[in-house]
């Protein structure tokens, strides 16, 4: 894992690097004046990357947060008792949310579970506008149905709409230690370039902390 990911940093960076290289093998002295440019040119890539970043980060002040509450009860039907849970979606932030609904149960492969394959008993709600600190019912389902999500360990995948018409969306991990666990999508920084350099910092970084490890160890 840590290998590919040095590999994959330093093809990036070699990519970038190319031209410089391939300038001084071939023109020598002569390669500087080419070199300042192609280095001004990365320098406006950078910047127009960095006014990219800008606009990422005006646009998060759009997007909701949630938080995820499971509560159960019993339920009589035809003198048999059965255990129903119940999840509420929590809007925690000062944006609303569209359309929010479970829109995929995934299996432990990330593979989509075709609709009619979906436990019987799962009741899905479908919430058109979820406002700022409203708290609403998301799904129910029997305890029977339930295990097996545990057993299969199934995630649920939960669609919505922030206010600009971006769709996004969640995750419920289950777990039959702990209460169902709510993942928020990871929102991408885009640049290539300065998504390449912050990679070589954070492998530097992580070769730098290995090192102080090891040393201790050997303490």
């Amino acid at each position: 894992m840590r290998i590919s990911f040095f590999i994959r940093v330093l093809a990036k960076l070699l990519l970038i690097m190319i031209i410089p290289i391939l300038l001084i093998i071939t023109r020598g002295w002569d390669s500087i004046l080419p070199i300042i440019i192609y280095l001004q040119f990365l320098l406006i890539w950078a910047q127009v990357e960095i006014a990219m970043r800008q606009g990422i980060l005006f646009s998060i002040q759009f997007e909701p947060s949630f938080s995820l509450t499971e509560d159960s009860e019993i339920t009589s039907v035809n003198s048999h008792h059965f255990r129903i849970y119940s999840g509420y979606i929590h809007n925690v932030s000062n944006a609303p949310a569209y359309y929010v609904s479970i829109s995929r149960i995934i299996d432990e492969q990330n593979k989509p579970i075709p609709p009619d394959l979906w436990p019987k008993t799962l009741e899905t709600i479908s919430i058109a506008c979820l406002p700022p600190g409203q708290k609403v019912k998301l799904y129910s389902i029997y305890d029977q149905d339930r295990k097996r999500i545990l057993d299969e360990r199934l995630t649920f995948e939960v669609f919505y709409l922030n206010r600009l018409g971006d769709p996004r969306t969640l995750y419920i991990k289950f777990s039959k230690t702990y209460p169902p666990l709510l993942i928020h999508e990871r929102i991408s920084k885009p640049g290539i370039l300065l998504n390449t350099f912050e990679e070589m910092a954070l492998f530097f970084k992580f070769y730098k902390f290995r090192r102080v490890f090891h040393e201790k160890g050997k303490r």
